[in-house]
């Protein structure tokens, strides 16, 4: 991993968007593309990332930003000891919020 996509990476970091499903995030490029990054397959769906197999700078974006989207989520739970994490990593303290957040849930996925 070369100096200038780790750079060009930590601008993208302030774009970077997760989504419902773990591990999966939105990277916009600034010039109108939004490419999809897979974590847990370790892909981008941008042209660098397919043509080269490299790690693209959207790749090395969305892995800094689930690190410290799981940091802070520790340090929530290392704080509050009667929480726990349900679902695509959401937080509940008990389980009324653990039955809302499967009905809102299966509202979401229209199991309802």
């Amino acid at each position: 991993m070369g100096v200038n996509r780790l750079e060009e990476a930590e601008e993208y970091l302030k774009r970077v968007m997760r989504t419902d499903k773990e591990g999966v995030y939105l990277v916009p490029n600034g010039k109108g593309n939004v490419y999809h990054v897979n974590l847990k397959e370790n892909t981008c769906t941008c042209p660098d990332h397919q043509y080269r197999r490299t790690e693209c700078k959207h790749l090395i974006a969305a892995k800094i930003k689930d690190a410290e989207i799981k940091k802070e989520v520790f340090e929530i739970l290392s704080r509050n000891p009667g929480m726990r994490i349900i679902g695509n990593n959401s937080l509940v303290n008990n389980d009324a919020d653990t039955r809302r957040w499967h009905l809102y849930e299966n509202m979401i996925l229209g199991r309802l």
